[in-house]
């Protein structure tokens, strides 16, 4: 991310008097902007208008968003194999606007419950996941189920080992999916994931699943850099998440 540097035509000086200790914010009078006095201390993101801002000019090559419409072909785009014996193969066609998801069903015999899972994922050019911020999916499912959602995983595993630890090297944030047929838009992060992230991005998977067999419409996934999120504004004031804070 590029960053700016604000400069405030402000300094400080601090006069001892007996038993107190009082701050006098004093101008320096050079030309530029109106000058900010106070007797009290300042929260500067109040004054961002005072401000001169150096070094924030957005790069002629600011990475943008990568997007993959389902409405045209995607033949990179590939259905997820069963990662155990247990569980049924998804299946994906393509219908007029998106790709079509079937849920395969898992039959969990030991505690008498079954659910329907299945993912679809794409192979990626060795990304560096720090630079992007996150992944958007565009989905629509009428599903009559209970409940549904919607994740994130990165980077598959070695088969030989998906019986026994599962298909993912990092699992990511997941959300509930609406099932009564809108078209809604799930926004999740792509720079959190379970477990200490390493090495490069070289999987992106989108899963689903149901309390039973479903199908979900899908009709696009979109990668958004972390730089676009300040493209527009040289200077401001928002808030971040991070881990969770």
């Amino acid at each position: 991310m590029h960053r700016s540097t604000m400069r405030f035509p402000i300094h400080r000086r601090f006069f001892l008097w007996p038993g107190l200790l009082l701050p006098s914010v004093l101008c320096l009078g050079c030309g530029g902007p109106a000058p900010l006095t106070a007797d009290m201390p300042l929260h500067l993101e109040d004054h961002l208008d005072a401000a001169t801002i150096v070094g924030s000019e957005v790069p002629a090559d600011l990475p943008q968003s990568i997007e993959w419409r389902f409405d045209e072909p995607q033949p990179e785009w590939k259905v997820l194999e069963p990662s155990t014996t247990k569980q049924a193969g998804s299946e994906l066609s393509r219908i007029e606007d998106a790709l079509r998801l079937t849920l395969g069903d898992l039959d969990v015999t030991d505690d008498d419950r079954n659910f329907a899972v299945g993912a679809i994922y794409i192979d990626l050019p060795d990304w560096a996941r720090d630079d992007w911020a996150h992944v958007q999916v565009r989905a629509r499912s009428e599903a009559d189920v209970d409940r549904m959602n919607v994740g994130l995983a990165f980077n598959l595993r070695d088969k030989s080992k998906w019986e026994d630890g599962g298909p993912f090297e990092f699992r990511g944030e997941n959300a509930p999916l609406i099932h009564d047929g809108t078209v809604q838009t799930y926004t999740l992060r792509a720079d959190w994931s379970g477990g200490r992230w390493e090495g490069p991005w070289k999987q992106l998977i989108v899963g689903f699943g149901a309390a039973k067999e479903a199908s979900i419409d899908i009709l696009s996934v979109t990668v958004i850099p972390k730089e676009a999120t300040y493209a527009g504004e040289p200077a401001g004031v928002r808030s971040e998440v991070r881990n969770r804070v």
